[in-house]
């Protein structure tokens, strides 16, 4: 990250230095993009208020959309979904005006999810729906996985289960085609959820099981811990107590910072895992 970082601030120098706008734009948005995962948001904004400056006399309209995306993104990131939400729909807006067809899917997909963080879930399914639709059209089956997946989840959200089911069920055969695991592995642990809050223990444990599996080769730590937590609950509902208990340690020593919590007369793993920022980019 940092030498990203590093090598953006030299090409903005560098294309400051040659008068080259365009280039100078571009090199402040990207550069942003690194400094919001890295954190450093006051940076970013620095960057992205630059890069705003550079555009006042300038009718590059696909430079103007990608800025008012990468402001979308800064306050998505921060958990500002308002103004994410107010900026994404500026990007869309100039985006459908040009006709920047690689671009239009993407904001539709962003202000989905800036809507199903806010926990408007009837907005945020429209904006899936379009984007779907755009992706479909496109045959691009990236776009595809990564919308069905979040639709499923806005399905279950609203406690249409059988549509969440079906949606995630489908998220995976597009991620296993385009080999998209961390969709493989969200859409197992989301429909480990799914058959837990409909008391299918058996099922949710398969899935569980499944997105351990998926995370443990990702290394993805939390994940992992979390699908043994489903898991063990699973079994404790089946009243397999001994393999519950294992579960536990599996999930203790993946994660050791896990709380674990005794419910009488269920024991299983309860994890607090919420990060806004790996959240709302691992949904993009």
């Amino acid at each position: 990250m940092d030498s990203a970082i590093s090598l953006g601030n030299k090409t903005i120098i560098d294309a400051r230095k040659a008068g080259y706008i365009k280039g100078e734009v571009n090199a402040l948005r990207n550069t942003s993009t690194s400094l919001l995962m890295k954190g450093d948001f006051s940076t970013a904004k620095t960057n992205l208020n630059s890069a705003g400056e550079l555009l006042l006399n300038n009718n590059d309209s696909t430079l103007l959309a990608g800025l008012f995306g990468a402001y979308g993104m800064m306050y998505g990131m921060q958990s500002m979904y308002d103004s994410a939400n107010v900026y994404f729909q500026k990007a869309l807006t100039v985006a459908e005006i040009i006709g920047d067809s690689e671009n239009i899917g993407r904001y539709y997909g962003n202000l989905a999810i800036g809507y199903q963080m806010q926990g408007n879930y009837p907005e945020a399914l429209s904006y899936q729906q379009k984007s779907l639709r755009y992706a479909e059209e496109r045959n691009n089956i990236n776009s595809q996985a990564y919308v069905t997946l979040n639709m499923g989840n806005t399905y279950v959200n609203m406690s249409d289960y059988l549509r969440g089911e079906k949606a995630l069920l489908r998220a995976v055969d597009l991620a296993m085609q385009a080999g998209i695991k961390n969709v493989e592995v969200y859409s197992y642990t989301n429909l480990a959820s799914l058959y837990s809050d409909l008391e299918d223990w058996e099922q949710t444990y398969t899935y569980a099981m499944k997105a351990v599996e998926i995370a443990r080769e990702l290394g993805d730590i939390p994940i992992e811990a979390a699908s043994y937590s489903k898991a063990a609950r699973a079994k404790a509902n089946l009243n397999q107590y001994d393999d519950a208990k294992l579960l536990i340690r599996k999930g203790t020593d993946a994660y050791p910072h896990l709380t674990l919590h005794i419910n009488t007369p269920v024991s299983y793993l309860a994890i607090s895992y919420s990060h806004n920022e790996y959240r709302y980019m691992t949904a993009l």
